[in-house]
């Protein structure tokens, strides 16, 4: 596996849709007129800082492509309860431990590294 993939502009963002992958640009998120793309899931700095651990003490004879990283990252994500939050608020659900989401994310390097996705042409393979 080497790091290379597709060239993206800094607002944009690439997602699968069948076997082809599609471009998007990101905007702001209005519901009647107020803006709620501030609203983040708590999990996703979280995720990001403990990725490159688990990488690097557990998968480190493995060489992921930019694809392989998105992918596991947005696995980790969303085989984990989602904790969304905004500025200025209370936050009142219980905090998630390092230990619970590192195992969410050992679980998402082995699909992706059984699940392989390629970008060639603008469509996904399965080596």
């Amino acid at each position: 596996m080497n790091r290379t993939g597709p060239l993206r502009k800094p607002n944009a963002f690439v997602y699968r849709e069948g076997n082809h992958f599609r471009e998007g640009i990101m905007a702001e998120l209005l519901i009647h007129g107020v803006d709620v793309s501030g609203i983040r899931n708590r999990n996703e700095q979280r995720v990001a800082r403990l990725v490159p651990t688990i990488l690097a003490e557990e998968y480190e004879d493995f060489e992921f492509e930019d694809l392989d990283i998105q992918d596991i990252y947005a696995l980790a994500l969303n085989l984990l309860p989602a904790r969304y939050v905004q500025r200025g608020t209370i936050v009142i659900s219980e905090r998630l431990s390092d230990y619970e989401i590192k195992g969410k994310i050992r679980i998402a390097v082995e699909r992706v590294l059984d699940n392989p996705t390629r970008f060639e042409e603008g469509v996904a393979r399965n080596p």
